[in-house]
């Protein structure tokens, strides 16, 4: 799982995400699907810019996916879509939602992406809620201070666009304290401005594929129910 926030500030985009990933099976208790969570690891980069769709892009649970029989970090598959262009946000954000689809596999839930895009397009700050299990892909305009969060906190964000930033960090530090196995503290956190983009805080993934994580073992393991 993962936890993260986009926030619309004055004039720009905030998108931040955690770093952590966790190893798990699918368990139906009580009729209801549940992930058994067996193991954890870090370091894994969630939230992206891709400087040809003029786009940020952050994703929500899944980390890796296949290609020729081996698992990659969604960091790989973000490299094969920069150089594609297009002529609009819009279709920006359909070809980024489309390449991942294409990786999906239909009613595999460790292999789908859901998450957000966002960019800045005229005065207009623009975003796309999309899930690959289920074809979701709404776009939305959003005005200064709305935002979304994935662990649904409504608290309203600062005006003051600093104590906004580490608003937005501390989040995700007190709810990688209180669901550890699922969210961790390394934050990625993403600013896009009209013309221009930056990492306000980031880190080197440092993973060339699935077999290379460390991973921590849980025991007992932790289940999370499935929203």
């Amino acid at each position: 799982m993962t936890y993260i926030i986009t926030v619309a500030g004055k004039d720009s985009i905030y998108m931040a995400s955690d770093s952590r990933l966790n190893y798990f099976k699918d368990k139906i208790i009580d009729g209801e699907k549940h992930q058994e969570i067996l193991a954890i690891a870090d370091g894994i980069k969630k939230t992206f810019f891709i400087e040809s769709l003029r786009i940020g892009i952050q994703f929500l649970g899944i980390g890796f996916f296949q290609e020729n029989e081996e698992r990659y970090p969604i960091s790989y598959f973000i490299k094969k879509l920069e150089g594609k262009e297009s002529n609009s946000i819009e279709e920006s954000f359909e070809i980024a939602f489309n390449f991942f689809k294409d990786l999906s596999i239909e009613g595999d839930t460790g292999q789908y992406v859901k998450g957000v895009m966002s960019a800045i397009d005229g005065e207009n700050k623009k975003v796309c809620l999309f899930n690959t299990i289920n074809n979701d892909f709404r776009i939305k305009i959003l005005t200064q201070n709305q935002f979304i969060d994935s662990e649904n906190n409504k608290e309203d964000f600062s005006s003051n666009e600093n104590e906004l930033i580490e608003e937005i960090k501390e989040r995700i530090i007190e709810k990688s304290k209180e669901k550890w196995w699922t969210i961790g503290e390394e934050i990625t956190l993403l600013k896009l401005e009209k013309d221009s983009f930056s990492f306000l805080s980031d880190f080197e993934e440092d993973l060339e594929n699935f077999n290379k994580i460390k991973w921590r073992r849980i025991n007992p393991p932790k289940l999370d129910k499935y929203n």
